[in-house]
């Protein structure tokens, strides 16, 4: 049986990657692969067998992440064929000790500065796996001794919980006009990225224009404490939390619109869920593998990215389809079309063929044997590095 290591930043919080991750959690032993997983920035997982949880911070500092992660891997009596980096994060780092024999980066989703990321992983990876076609272009264009052999686009699947009847969800009569229209914002509760800072702008401008809303915030994250402060004044936003299961498909379903105001995105896996039910997406036009999903449904879900009265206007203008329930109900169903891929099982042969196919191939990636040479900024904690040297996250240190 194929042994795997997965290397991922966070697993319990909630997001798209995390998803995916749990899944191979559940699975992959089904599938014939005897998988373990490094969660670099958490403690304590409820599996310890499976899972090694590092628990570093923004305190922690390559060098002594890289001492704990060498500890961790000398304990182990053998090597692994398959090392898998999510958002390839750690792998110039750690490369020189993860004692794999391949390793293949997953990536969901792009963010500023991505393309120096994917330069300082050449020399490092067998493989690439990629959510959106998007993201497969740029990691060939990037690291370029890939090939499209040996880069794979991988449709995240979208399972709505089996007790959630999905057929009435989709018949729902739509709201009257004089009933709030309720917006979910679904994931981490962040500026960085996800700049939930910008929701209080988004309310008051629904306010100022007498639009009736409500406001469902699914998730938690740093910025949940400033979030909840901010929105105190308001009776019509509610903080749901983290919730997983039927009560997170639950909270879904109750939803009319889904809202994203983020900087940057792949194609969350939280939109395509809410796609599935037939819930509107309000989305920016940031340049993400999302748009071309919702052109081929409704430009009015993509606004123009912080223009809210834009975005108001656009919601008015959906609202309006309501007026017919025939034509409302076949409007959500119409969201289903585009992530056809992503409704069926195609995510979990293509991860497996895939695997499959870099355990038999020759590797094309470097084996470091030399120490990482040695560097100052190596000994700066990561919040500090992030800021003034985020460079060096992406110096693998081979000679």
């Amino acid at each position: 049986m194929p042994s795997l290591q997965h290397n991922i930043t966070f697993l319990r919080s909630l997001g798209g990657m995390q998803s995916a991750a749990l899944r191979h959690l559940q699975m992959d032993q089904d599938w014939g692969l005897n998988s373990k997983f490094n969660v670099f920035f958490e403690k304590n997982d409820p599996k310890p067998d499976q899972v090694h949880s590092f628990g570093w911070s923004g305190k922690t500092s390559i060098h002594s992440a890289r001492k704990s992660f060498r500890e961790v891997m000398n304990s182990g009596k053998e090597s692994n064929d398959l090392s898998l980096y999510y958002n390839f994060w750690g792998a110039p780092l750690l490369a020189d000790l993860d004692r794999s024999r391949r390793r293949v980066g997953v990536l969901h989703s792009p963010w500023v500065g991505i393309e120096d990321c994917l330069r300082g992983q050449r020399g490092l990876m067998d493989g690439a796996l990629c959510i959106n076609q998007p993201l497969v272009d740029l990691v060939l264009q990037e690291i370029p001794e890939l090939g499209p052999d040996r880069v794979r686009l991988l449709p995240v699947a979208i399972r709505p919980h089996p007790e959630l009847d999905v057929e009435s969800v989709l018949q729902r009569p739509a709201k009257k006009e004089a009933e709030p229209w309720v917006v979910g914002v679904c994931g981490r509760v962040s500026k960085e990225q996800k700049r939930v800072d910008r929701l209080p702008e988004f309310c008051d401008t629904l306010e100022r224009l007498g639009i009736p809303y409500r406001l469902e915030i699914l998730g938690s994250g740093p910025e949940l404490g400033w979030l909840q402060s901010k929105m105190s004044g308001r009776s019509n936003v509610v903080f749901h939390g983290t919730q997983r299961g039927l009560d997170y498909w639950k909270t879904l379903a109750n939803w009319d619109s889904i809202l994203f105001v983020s900087d940057y995105e792949g194609i969350p896996i939280a939109l395509m869920e809410c796609m599935a039910l037939g819930i509107v997406p309000l989305y920016p036009d940031i340049g993400s593998g999302a748009e071309s999903y919702l052109k081929q449904v409704d430009e009015d879900c993509i606004y123009s990215a912080c223009d809210f009265e834009g975005l108001a206007e656009r919601l008015k203008r959906i609202q309006k389809r309501t007026d017919n329930l025939g034509r409302w109900i076949n409007y959500k169903k119409s969201f289903r079309k585009p992530i056809a891929a992503h409704l069926s099982d195609q995510y979990d042969t293509v991860y497996q063929n895939f695997v499959g196919e870099i355990l038999n191939k020759p590797s094309v990636s470097t084996q470091p044997t030399l120490e990482r040479a040695f560097d100052i900024w190596d000994f700066l904690p990561f919040g500090l590095l992030k800021k003034i040297h985020p460079a060096s996250f992406y110096r693998s240190g081979i000679q």
